[in-house]
């Protein structure tokens, strides 16, 4: 009991973080996240994974094959498939407080586009890409990745810390 209820404390911590960096009025009770993924050009897919109250829900993981798009153009496929997840999420009335798009402007252009298609203005969507760079430690080269969230298509990005439960949370 007691290791449950530091659980359900660090997650209304963690909730409240990912709100006040996505500049929303309360925090997220329902987060979607979406990849796309492809295998040479050619069977393109898409995931969603959701979080209810900071937990993984898995009833509400999705896979979506990308039906409309021809090749490879990521941009295209999660406006795809994030129009159908919202307009689906409407007609069943269980729309997401928030969806974290994984890539950086394009595909937060694209998912923003697709969400005033389908008029579901009441759920907030971000970014998240990785900014790789190298750097020279003690005569070796090292690869770093830093996450970075996007609010907007036009702003800069947002650095996470990494050592950041809100940051654990999204990747």
């Amino acid at each position: 009991l007691t290791r449950r209820t530091k659980k359900g404390e660090e997650n209304v911590r963690l909730l409240e973080g990912v709100r006040e960096l996505c500049g929303l009025s309360s925090p997220p009770e329902v987060i979607d996240c979406f990849d796309i993924s492809n295998l040479q050009s050619s069977h393109v897919v898409a995931s969603r994974v959701r979080f209810r109250s900071g937990v993984k829900d898995r009833a509400g993981y999705r896979h979506f094959k990308v039906k409309t798009v021809d090749g490879q153009d990521d941009f295209a496929s999660m406006k795809e498939v994030v129009g159908r997840s919202l307009k689906r999420g409407m007609e069943d009335g269980l729309l997401p407080d928030l969806i974290l798009i994984d890539g950086g402007q394009g595909q937060l252009r694209n998912a923003l586009e697709a969400q005033e298609e389908v008029g579901a203005w009441g759920v907030a969507i971000v970014g998240l890409a990785k900014a790789r760079s190298e750097r020279e430690f003690k005569g070796r080269r090292l690869e770093q990745s830093e996450e970075r969230i996007y609010l907007t298509p036009d702003s800069e990005p947002i650095e996470l810390n990494p050592r950041s439960s809100v940051r654990h949370l999204f990747e």
